[in-house]
């Protein structure tokens, strides 16, 4: 009888101290799935049979559970997950959670109307020889909204960019127009000076033959068309003068394919009167006739005279002896460089890296407007694809052009 209660006590304790490891293992369990941050649920026949508070919390229902269980999953959701049905989509994804564990993001609906987003992960377990799907509901409402916020901040950033980069081009453009104007008044100079000389030449040659008329003296059939001839040849000279300054003020809208040197000389029959008047010499160095570039023209005509006209300026300001623009052409690697230089003694070093600023001038005193050097840097870089830069010599300023 010893012996047996002895044994007896010793399996009861065994027994006891079995249970007691597993009620406590069981607690364990059952405050993780109550206390749980997640909502987790046993879902059979497409409704959930058994959950934890946080998913009663989530969804609005945490007094109302057998509401809440007799509710079919697809239920919990507005009728459409993006364009699809809610229903239809949820029971395709539980048929897939049975032949293995499946995770996908899904649009619920609070009791009270709201909706909210929640990752949800499924898969198929056996409980007392049934088969029910185990689902893990997480709420990730704020992540969405953060990413909807930061796909709404994107767009905006990107519209603000186009908008900034469209209003910067109409900048330029308008900066262009604007440099173009400021240029004006000193194109209608160069007009002048043009049709000063073949003017006179035409007037002095009608007075001749109008004299000879008056005073009844016989005019020789050759000297009258020599005089005829040379009038014409005068106003050939005003009509071409008024094409090439009429050229220039047209905006370019495509490129054009011209030949290198017509470019550099055309632009310098624009300017030659006013040079020659001024005794500025200008000399050329340029390559073979052939060369032909893709460009758009005026523009860089434009850049051309800019530059021409402030070495002209420099020159005059400084009371240069023997005062010298030269212009140079190099074809090499499929690039063309163009080198405009003076005999002015340079820029500055404190103030050569700052010429090409918009609005930047030496020339306050004389109405400079500060946009010449800025709007040629933009012209050539950002329009026709070249570079535009300038440094000094022993002798004076080099502006270098590549296209």
């Amino acid at each position: 009888l010893f012996l047996f209660l002895f044994f007896h006590i010793i399996a009861g304790y065994r027994l006891y101290e079995s249970q007691k490891t597993t009620l406590e293992l069981e607690h364990k369990y059952k405050l993780l799935y109550d206390k749980s941050s997640d909502g987790i649920a046993l879902i059979k026949n497409s409704k959930i049979i058994e959950c934890n508070e946080a998913l009663l919390k989530m969804f609005g229902y945490e007094d109302d559970f057998s509401t809440f269980s007799q509710t079919n999953v697809s239920k919990l959701s507005p009728d459409y997950q993006d364009k699809t049905e809610s229903k239809r989509m949820m029971l395709l994804f539980l048929r897939q959670a049975k032949k293995g564990k499946i995770t996908f993001e899904w649009l619920h609906k609070h009791k009270n109307g709201n909706e909210f987003w929640v990752e949800i992960t499924l898969q198929n377990i056996i409980i007392n020889n049934e088969n029910v799907i185990h689902g893990i509901w997480r709420d990730i409402n704020d992540r969405k909204l953060a990413e909807t916020e930061i796909k709404e901040l994107n767009f905006t950033l990107d519209e603000k960019v186009r908008n900034e980069v469209e209003k910067n081009r109409k900048k330029d453009q308008q900066l262009i127009q604007q440099s173009r104007l400021a240029q004006m008044g000193e194109m209608i100079s160069m007009i002048a000076h043009q049709w000063r000389q073949p003017l006179s030449a035409i007037s002095a040659r009608a007075n001749s033959i109008k004299i000879k008329i008056l005073l009844g003296d016989t005019i020789d059939n050759s000297l009258l068309s020599q005089q005829i001839d040379k009038i014409s040849e005068y106003s050939q000279h005003l009509s071409s003068t008024i094409d090439d300054f009429r050229g220039f003020f047209k905006e370019d809208k495509i490129k054009k394919i011209i030949n290198v040197n017509d470019l550099i000389y055309s632009t310098l029959d624009i300017v030659q009167i006013s040079l020659e008047n001024k005794n500025i010499k200008v000399t050329t160095n340029l390559i073979e006739d052939n060369i032909q570039l893709e460009t758009y023209p005026n523009e860089v005509k434009q850049v051309l005279l800019n530059i021409i006209k402030n070495a002209e300026d420099i020159l005059v300001e400084k009371k240069i002896q023997d005062p010298t623009i030269t212009i140079e052409t190099t074809h090499k690697n499929n690039q063309i460089q163009l080198l405009v230089k003076d005999n002015a003694g340079g820029i500055p070093d404190d103030i050569l890296d700052r010429v090409f600023e918009p609005y930047f001038s030496t020339k306050t005193e004389k109405d400079g407007t500060g946009l010449g050097l800025y709007m040629s840097k933009t012209i050539i870089e950002k329009h026709c694809g070249g570079t535009l830069s300038v440094k000094n010599n022993d002798f004076g300023a080099v502006f270098k052009i590549i296209l």
